[in-house]
């Protein structure tokens, strides 16, 4: 049986708006980083500073924009669910593929950077934001 094309280029522009809304939380990061470092000295509180906020940015982006779904606290919870279960993933792959295996270190990143991806954009597509 062959995959209907219209729901084809569904899951394709999907994916793509889920890709952008990434590298946008991405450069949203890098900007609150730059704002906040006059005012926030202790480099781990600027970090999760910027990483809070560009989470936030990302969680209501995906789900407005990608997904056309209502950011409601249920999703949240789903969201960071399924972020602890990604950093997780994240640490294990790691870990195996270079402590265990001998994989280069940003052999074994990009890797892993891709797997997660897939990941965060199936689980958002079925769980999170349904």
């Amino acid at each position: 049986m062959r995959p209907d094309s219209t729901s084809l280029r569904e899951l394709i522009w999907t994916s793509a708006k889920f890709g952008l809304v990434g590298l946008s939380t991405v450069g949203l990061y890098f900007v609150v980083l730059a704002l906040a470092r006059p005012f926030i000295a202790n480099v781990v509180a600027l970090s999760l500073f910027a990483y809070v906020a560009s989470a936030a940015f990302n969680f209501v982006a995906q789900a407005r924009f990608t997904f056309g779904s209502t950011p409601t606290g249920a999703r949240l919870t789903r969201y960071i669910l399924m972020h602890l279960l990604c950093m997780g993933m994240n640490a294990v792959l790691i870990h195996t593929l270079i402590e265990r295996m001998g994989t280069e270190f940003y052999t074994a990143q990009i890797l892993v950077t891709v797997i997660i991806a897939g990941t965060s954009f199936v689980l958002s597509r079925v769980w999170v934001y349904r």
